[in-house]
């Protein structure tokens, strides 16, 4: 039985449907694999953060302010250092894998400084106030970190999680300055915080598109 004009036009236009079609789910398909190379399982950062951030909390704090802000920092800055390699072992961005070798060694060599400041230092305050205060600061950060991050981007994850683990430092510094009396400890804060501004700026600049091109 021959096909009418018009019923031969439909199927040549249902076939080029069908093609149309199966090359939409091949497209669909393809950028669902490269999206997979460019993403990690969104809760994998924040559960490293969670189980460091756990550390913390159960470090035992003497409400000594100079003590207790170095014992925060060193913690603070173990979290940023494990991120940092996670930045390296799945990151894609360039820059942000060069900030996190920056945070590598720049910590590593803050946490060494730490432990020598620490030996000319004798507790001799107790200010329960200080040690509720910088659990606060802790506690914030870590719902920050839970409200911007999780998108399973761990470029722009890692470069946030920065930005709020150096907000934090920030913090802990103006803490100390204000609880503490030990001097080389102010000196330190003073530099980690004019570090840590300057690296958060850039850090920013870099989320908005600023310094992205990669």
């Amino acid at each position: 039985m021959n096909s009418t004009p018009e019923e031969t036009s439909l199927m040549e236009y249902m076939k080029y449907v069908g093609k149309a079609f199966l090359l939409l789910v091949m497209l669909v398909a393809n950028q669902a694999c490269n999206n997979k190379e460019q993403v990690i399982p969104e809760s994998e950062l924040l559960n490293l953060q969670a189980l460091m951030m756990e550390k913390i909390r159960a470090a035992v704090l003497t409400a000594d302010p100079d003590s207790d802000f170095a014992t925060i920092m060193q913690l603070s800055n173990e979290i940023s250092i494990t991120i940092a390699n996670k930045e390296l072992q799945s990151g894609r961005s360039a820059r942000m894998q060069a900030v996190a070798r920056e945070v590598i060694s720049g910590l590593k060599a803050e946490n060494e400084e730490i432990e020598k400041l620490l030996k000319t230092h004798q507790g001799t305050l107790a200010i329960p106030e200080f040690r509720e205060k910088i659990l606060l600061n802790i506690e914030r950060a870590e719902k920050s970190v839970q409200l911007q991050t999780g998108k399973g981007n761990i470029d722009k994850d890692f470069a946030t999680i920065m930005i709020l683990q150096n907000q934090g430092a920030i913090e802990n510094v103006h803490l100390q300055t204000v609880y503490g009396t030990h001097l080389p400890l102010k000196t330190y804060g003073r530099a980690v915080t004019e570090k840590r501004d300057l690296q958060n700026r850039y850090l920013q600049s870099w989320l908005l598109g600023i310094e992205n091109p990669d």
